[in-house]
């Protein structure tokens, strides 16, 4: 099932897109808070969002997730010249050159990759490590987040 987490106090779903939220200990009604959903799409994922007061919140009592990021995770390698691909270390330093987003390296060797949900699958991202490149646009990360850089 779903899994919509809040900044502060508790959510727990409750079937059919409802939810019930359980205040903070301490809150007032300016206290603000941040509902999160993450959703699993083929390969990548898309993160929603929405922001909201507890008043507000209480005096209406609906929440509209909008779309904020894709996040990909995948494989990164690289080709040394004419030698086999090599796994960029997960201490290794990759960088975005154009296209914009972020990208880290988890301990297992993998990247992740956040970009905004806005921007549009034409949109082309370079990738660096060292001096191996590749360009993908985030359509075609949609379909295989795999980076081969050369």
């Amino acid at each position: 099932g779903a899994t919509v987490t809040a900044s502060t106090g508790t959510v727990t779903m409750t079937g059919n897109g409802q939810f019930r939220y359980s205040l903070p200990t301490s809150y007032n009604n300016n206290t603000s808070v941040t509902f999160t959903y993450t959703k699993q799409v083929n390969n990548y994922k898309e993160e929603y969002s929405y922001t909201t007061t507890i008043g507000t919140l209480l005096s209406n009592g609906t929440i509209a997730l909008a779309p904020v990021n894709f996040i990909f995770e995948g494989t990164i390698k690289y080709k040394p010249g004419f030698g086999s691909w090599t796994d960029v270390p997960s201490n290794g330093t990759v960088s975005i050159v154009s296209g914009g987003g972020t990208i880290t390296m988890t301990s297992k060797g993998n990247y992740r990759y956040t970009v905004s949900a806005s921007t549009p699958d034409n949109q082309s991202i370079q990738f660096k490590y060292s001096s191996y490149k590749q360009t993908k646009t985030i359509g075609q990360l949609k379909t295989d987040s795999s980076l081969t850089l050369q």
